[in-house]
C-alpha cells in the first residue's frame, strides 16, 4: 500500500523546428486493484522480549482498515505464541473500523508463555471474511523470554546461556 503515487513527464530537447514537441497528454490514468474489504496488522505492540511472567504477557496489535469503506462489526483474530494450531487463542476485534482508520487492539487472553526461551514462531493473525489482500494479515516474530529471579541470584553461563541474549557491537 502506497500512500502517495508519483508520476514524471519529460520533455526532450526542443528547438523550434519541430513543430510537436511539448506535451500532449489525452486519457491519462493511474490503475490498480481496488479494494473494497482489505483490513490488515501494521504492528504487534506486546508482547515484547522480557522476564518469565506466567499469565501476565499482554498481546497488543495496530490493525488498520486500507478498504475504501467500514469493516464488518467484528474482525476474527487470533495469536498463538509458536505459531501452532493447538495453542491458537481466538477473539473478535469490536468494528466496524472505518475507511483508512487505525485501532489498538488488546486481546482479553494473555500470552501464556510456559518457560523461559526463544518462541520464534509468535503469531497474529487477521481472519477477516472476504479480505482481498491476505499479505498483510499476518505478523510472524521471535520472542526471547528470560527466567526471572530472585536476588541473590548465580548463573552458570555454561548451559543455556542463562538465557541471556548475545548483542554485537
Amino acid at each position: 500500500h502506497k500512500a502517495t503515487v508519483k508520476v514524471r513527464f519529460g520533455v526532450i530537447y526542443s528547438d523550434n523546428n519541430f513543430a510537436y514537441a511539448g506535451f500532449n497528454i489525452d486519457n491519462f490514468a493511474v490503475t490498480g486493484n481496488f479494494l473494497t474489504n482489505d483490513v490488515g496488522i501494521i504492528s504487534v505492540i506486546k508482547p515484547i522480549s522480557d522476564c518469565h511472567n506466567p499469565g501476565m504477557d499482554s498481546v497488543m496489535i495496530v490493525v488498520h482498515n486500507y478498504a475504501d469503506r467500514a469493516t464488518a462489526p467484528a474482525i476474527p483474530v487470533f495469536f498463538s505464541i509458536d505459531g501452532s494450531e493447538a495453542k491458537r487463542v481466538t477473539e473478535n476485534i469490536p468494528g466496524p473500523i472505518p475507511s483508512d482508520g487505525t485501532v489498538i487492539y488488546r486481546f482479553t487472553h494473555t500470552a501464556d508463555f510456559p518457560s523461559p526461551g526463544n518462541y520464534n514462531n509468535f503469531t497474529v493473525k487477521l481472519q477477516a471474511a472476504g479480505d482481498e489482500d491476505p499479505d498483510n494479515d499476518t505478523k510472524v516474530q521471535g520472542i526471547n523470554i528470560q527466567r526471572s529471579i530472585s536476588p541473590p541470584d548465580v548463573q552458570n553461563f555454561e548451559t543455556t546461556g542463562g538465557y541471556c541474549n548475545r548483542y554485537r557491537t
